[in-house]
């Protein structure tokens, strides 16, 4: 979701198909490692959401990468 839209908040990332807790672990994993950043803004309402870090996007664009060459993979057997 995050590749999708510069950030999104944590309701929008409930969405997903699993489970509260099991998102809670995850977006804390991500938080961990560096994938991934919290931001908390207090201006005149609140706003809190979460980016892609830098470490974040070299992860995807790599993984991005494996994705096309599994695909031309796929493609020369058939």
């Amino acid at each position: 979701m995050l590749k999708d839209k510069d950030k999104e908040q944590y309701k929008d990332l409930s969405t997903i198909d699993i489970g509260i807790a099991t998102l809670s672990n995850r977006v804390n994993e991500l938080l961990k490692s560096g994938i991934i950043e919290h931001h908390l803004k207090r201006t005149t309402k609140r706003e809190e959401f979460y980016t892609l870090s830098k470490k974040g996007e070299k992860i995807l664009n790599l993984i991005e990468k494996i994705e096309e060459i599994i695909d031309f993979n796929q493609e020369l057997k058939e």
